[in-house]
């Protein structure tokens, strides 16, 4: 294919064409963001999924990050949780450790750091979609068209979560490694570098877009091997079949210090999907739940006209649509547009979910499928070929390739503009201005006016292409500002009901709990909504996760008895949640603090030990009213013949996220009970030798220790993580080396 736009290679000229067109899409996709980048009034931040989960996260991340430490395991939620294991948090991502290096203030994440985070995380993805369109061969200022419908249209119009938008931006470079494989590019290379990409969606944390973008890349790549066989009367096309191969061994590497973890964990967790009860990993996500965050079938008019959205859109507007429609037709001839009009239907068929009876028979046969419970996450497939096929649209109508096609897509542009202004209009004039509360399909009207208008100048000789090029680019800017940050709130607007100022009123509330020694507390639903542990750096039996491990769900943890054993020592709540709770602090946002005397301290001895066989017997003794917490332990698994004595004392020297070290002295054999969650990759040594650990209650770390003195230390050493590092590492170097710098050995290696 060639290229629109031409210079000789390695002049100066060429050179700052070269670096122009990319920092045009730096400058661009950042105007978007001048909100939270150029004032302080406005933040993307206030939510209740992002004030509440992300923005703690983020904290607790950074400050693991600040103190010496990769975030590994989260301490200070539910008794622990591995962290990487949760997924979400994003804590493999390598895009992310830039943000928590960043300077802290006070011991806090700073939000001018995640502003520019976020706007940088869309810049990212409009870079990409730039070397989509480039790598199909299309011209610059084509190519900056596609790149900023990618980045700040479509998917992107509403999805603000960090964590899903790290894993979709990737799309453009695995497309494009499909497509070049498609077209028989040097295979092994390609292959390599949508690995790589393909790879790095994965370690972003979120598994949607991942999943989609796996999905639509396997089906491709299937679709070309048989497709080759067909062409060639029946001969398999292994050349494809190894390119395949290659990419998804080395997307599989490159992921697998996210997919290790995520996968022991989801083994050992329930996850909350929707429905009352949590699900375990062999249960499948409910067809129901599908259902509701299906892709709504009226959204589809949403690609034309913003607002209408049911949880995800595919917002083009006018400019977007009419582009990507005028490159689909006028470019047919062409086997990438074909390939790319294809991913886009697939992408809105897979988005509908239960509107579309083809989702049903994926979801019931298609392995991970079911984990991806909402289907409207699949209009980023859409939308990525969408934005690519944009710029083929521009570079179809600047060089005329069809001037039919640029007629009819003009005079659809015109009916449509002149419909939808006349009619609103009408409305404005019958019914009063009351009758639009939402005024933007009026300006999307005006829009395909003015582009029609814009285009038919152009077709006639009155405007010339640098302002043909300059005109659709202001048109798309101006409606694509129609969607992304649309709705993010202003601090003055006293109506908005804020998700973070809350958080401001419960600094007095933390001050008194780090005067206790290590405290651990529990907040009532009814006060405190955001993860107020993660956040300031407190134990809290509880928190506002996706899924929890299974042992937690299986020991009843709503019950007191269970925070009793957790060592609850402090409720947060407006009233008493128990008769002898005392209270022992009043906030100023008029929550107090009532102190449980029942609670267990953070680590003791017992002597009296119940060896259970099954898990049915197990739980019996879970659910048993009144167990001597203090003196008595329950556990599956072997007599460990401990000695009857009392009066030891265990004391807490140590707890940091990974590391908790343990005094004990021991009148005889007894076990030494530490109340975090047992879970893989715990390590534990007695007097420095290494010791097994015991799920105490079917629940917590428990370790026997002989009479005497002793230092016991746990240590957190996840053999899931470190092996999936290794193979990080490795499907990086192997990546790397095949994707762009074989070539170069081999011809050091040939002399």
């Amino acid at each position: 294919m060639q290229v629109a736009e031409k210079h000789h290679s390695g002049s100066i000229p060429a050179l700052a064409g070269r670096w122009l067109a990319p920092a045009a899409v730096v400058v661009l996709v950042t105007i978007f963001f001048w909100k939270i980048l150029f004032t302080t009034e406005y933040t993307w931040l206030d939510s209740p999924d992002l004030a509440h989960q992300v923005f703690p996260w983020l904290q607790f991340q950074a400050a693991e990050w600040h103190q010496g430490r990769f975030p590994l395991w989260a301490h200070l939620e539910w008794g622990g949780q591995p962290l990487l294991g949760q997924a979400q948090p994003g804590a493999a991502y390598p895009l992310n450790w830039l943000l928590f290096l960043a300077p802290l203030r006070n011991g806090q994440i700073q939000t001018g750091y995640l502003n520019v985070y976020y706007a940088f995380i869309h810049v990212l993805g409009g870079l990409f979609a730039f070397a989509l369109c480039r790598g199909l061969g299309r011209g610059r200022t084509a190519s900056v068209l596609g790149a900023v419908l990618f980045a700040v249209g479509g998917y992107f119009a509403t999805i603000d979560w960090p964590q899903m938008i790290n894993g979709a931006i990737w799309a453009p470079l695995v497309f494009l490694a499909c497509l070049r494989i498609g077209q028989g590019e040097r295979l092994l290379p390609n292959a390599a570098r949508g690995g790589l990409a393909l790879g790095m969606a994965w370690l972003s944390g979120h598994h949607q877009a991942p999943i989609f973008i796996s999905l639509t890349a396997g089906f491709f790549l299937i679709f070309l091997f048989l497709r080759g066989i067909f062409l060639t009367g029946g001969r398999p096309q292994w050349n494809v079949a190894r390119a395949a191969i290659v990419l998804f061994v080395i997307a599989g590497l490159v992921g697998a210090l996210q997919t290790l973890p995520a996968l022991e964990y989801g083994k050992l967790a329930k996850r909350w999907v929707g429905v009352e009860q949590p699900l375990g990993w062999n249960q499948k996500v409910p067809y129901m739940v599908h259902a509701q965050y299906s892709f709504w079938g009226l959204s589809i008019i949403g690609i034309l006209i913003p607002g209408v959205v049911r949880h995800a859109s595919g917002f083009l507007g006018s400019t977007g649509l009419a582009l990507a429609v005028l490159g689909a037709a006028a470019a047919w001839r062409h086997q990438a547009v074909r390939w790319l009009a294809g991913i886009a239907g697939a992408g809105i068929l897979l988005a509908l979910g239960a509107q579309n009876i083809l989702h049903g028979v994926l979801y019931a046969f298609v392995p991970m499928v079911e984990k991806a419970r909402s289907p409207n996450a699949a209009i980023l497939i859409f939308h990525t070929a969408a934005a690519c096929l944009a710029a083929w649209g521009f570079d179809a109508l600047a060089e005329a390739w069809d001037t039919t096609w640029s007629a009819r897509v003009q005079r659809a542009l015109l009916i449509l503009g002149a419909l939808v202004v006349t009619s609103l209009s009408l409305a404005v004039v019958i019914r009063g201005a009351e009758s639009l509360p939402d005024d933007r399909p009026m300006l999307i009207g005006a829009a395909a006016l003015t582009l029609a208008a814009l285009w038919w100048g152009y077709a006639r000789g009155g405007i010339t292409r640098p302002s043909l090029a300059a005109g659709t680019l202001v048109l798309l800017m101006l409606e694509m500002g129609l969607g992304i940050n649309y709705y993010q709130p202003s601090k003055h607007n006293k109506e908005f009901k804020s998700f973070i100022k809350p958080i401001a009123a419960t600094t007095d509330l933390a001050a008194f709990l780090r005067t206790k020694n290590d405290p651990r507390v529990f907040i009532h639903d009814d006060t405190i909504q955001f993860n107020f542990g993660d956040w300031y750096g407190i134990d809290v039996f509880g928190g506002y996760l996706a899924s929890i491990t299974s042992n937690i769900v299986d020991h009843e943890y709503s019950e007191p008895q269970t925070r009793d054993l957790m060592g609850v020592r402090y409720y947060l709540a407006r009233q008493p949640l128990r008769p002898d709770q005392q209270p022992v602090f009043t906030g100023r946002n008029g929550v107090n603090i009532y102190e449980e005397p029942k609670a267990m301290p953070r680590a003791w001895a017992a002597h009296s030990l119940f060896a259970l066989n099954t898990r049915d017997e197990l739980k019996t003794f879970m659910r048993k009213r009144g167990f001597d917490f203090h003196h008595a332990v329950y556990y599956l698994g072997p007599d460990l013949n401990l000695e009857s004595c009392r009066d030891d004392e265990v004391t807490l020297e140590t707890r940091q996220s990974q590391r908790v070290v343990l005094r004990a002295r021991m009148n005889c054999r007894g076990m030494v009970i530490l109340n975090d969650i047992d879970f893989p990759g715990w390590q534990a040594t007695v007097g420095g030798k290494p010791v097994p650990i015991h799920a105490a209650y079917g629940l917590i770390r428990g370790v026997v220790a002989e009479k005497g003195e002793h230092r016991i230390e746990f240590t957190y050493r996840p053999t899931r993580v470190y092996l999936g590092a290794a193979l990080t590492a490795i499907g990086l170097a192997v990546g790397l080396w095949l994707g762009f710098g074989r070539s170069r050995v081999i011809q050091l290696a040939n002399g």
